[in-house]
């Protein structure tokens, strides 16, 4: 991989990928010590984060998300799907089962649900604007644990720690009174 590549994750397909800049970078099928250029697709603006699930690349830019979908290096392929939201914190988008990649962006926790997905708001009812702005999303770290999200927001004094339940019959937004470190 190249030296200033970040955020290489392994794919199910024997494939791995990275980003720099603007650009994804995929490595051949099977090897991961081999990354070609001619495998290397380019997002209009510069990667903030990339998560998967399964072989669809879900890339969170600084203007809005992207997916990449194939089987083998050299068939992926990019697409714009859904609402053209930003991804505001590389540590913050992380894989959530049952609802897809989720990341914070200005507006709100943004899931995407792969190629043919929608990319949707699903704090839209929790939060106002106003008051998603002031836990500074470009802050945000977040894990995932039980199916649930876990994240906490370091812009602020003192931190801010919560958890999103999601599920049918789920708990909703519970505020921690702990943040990780």
């Amino acid at each position: 991989p190249l030296a200033d590549m970040e955020g290489i994750i392994a794919l199910p397909n024997g494939i791995m990928a990275g980003f720099r800049k603007n650009q994804l970078c995929i490595s051949v099928s099977g090897r991961p010590h081999a990354w070609r250029v001619v495998d290397r697709l380019t997002a209009d603006t510069d990667i903030v984060a990339i998560a998967n699930i399964d072989n669809t690349i879900v890339i969170g830019t600084k203007s809005f998300v992207q997916t990449a979908t194939g089987t083998t290096n050299a068939t992926y392929t990019m697409s714009t799907p859904g609402a053209k939201q930003s991804c505001t914190s590389k540590r913050g988008m992380v894989f959530l089962d049952g609802v897809g990649v989720v990341f914070p962006s200005p507006d709100g926790w943004m899931a995407c649900a792969g190629s043919a997905g929608l990319v949707q708001n699903i704090t839209e009812t929790i939060f106002t604007k106003k008051q998603w702005q002031a836990l500074d999303p470009s802050t945000i770290m977040a894990a995932v644990h039980d199916g649930m999200l876990f994240w906490w927001s370091t812009g602020q004094a003192p931190d801010s720690g919560y958890m999103l339940d999601v599920r049918p019959n789920g708990a909703g937004l519970v505020s921690l009174s702990f943040h990780a470190n």
